[in-house]
C-alpha cells in the first residue's frame, strides 16, 4: 500500500459504513468479517484515513496469506480515483456487552 498516515481516503460516494460494507462484500467477505471490519474502523480508527481503513480491512477481512495480494488489489481498485469518503459529523459507536451469566471469552 502506498500513502502516508494522514492521507485522506478516496472512495465511491456514500456514507462511510455503506461504502465499507460494499467494499467488504465485493472482496468476498462474509458477514462476520464485515462486522469485524466495521467494528475495527469504528473503535479506534478514522474511516477517512486511507491507512486506517487499509489495515483494519487487511486484519479483519483476510482469512489467509493467500488473500493478502487479492486484498491489496481490491483495496487499490475500489478506493482509488474517487471523491473523498464522506464521514458523518457524529458516528454511532459500537458497544459490545456480555449477556448476564456469560463468562468472558478469550
Amino acid at each position: 500500500m502506498t500513502g502516508v498516515r494522514g492521507a485522506r481516503l478516496a472512495a465511491p460516494a456514500g456514507d462511510a459504513d455503506a461504502v465499507l460494507v460494499r467494499f467488504a462484500h465485493r472482496f468476498g467477505a462474509g458477514s462476520d468479517r464485515t462486522l469485524a471490519f466495521l467494528a475495527a474502523v469504528a473503535a479506534a480508527l478514522d474511516a477517512g484515513h486511507r491507512a486506517d481503513v487499509y489495515w483494519a480491512g487487511r486484519l479483519t477481512l483476510c482469512g489467509s496469506r493467500a488473500e493478502l495480494d487479492r486484498y491489496d488489489e481490491a483495496f487499490a481498485a475500489y478506493f482509488s480515483g474517487h471523491a473523498p469518503l464522506r464521514i458523518p459529523a457524529s458516528r454511532p459507536r459500537l458497544t459490545l456487552a456480555a449477556l448476564a451469566g456469560e463468562a468472558p471469552r478469550d
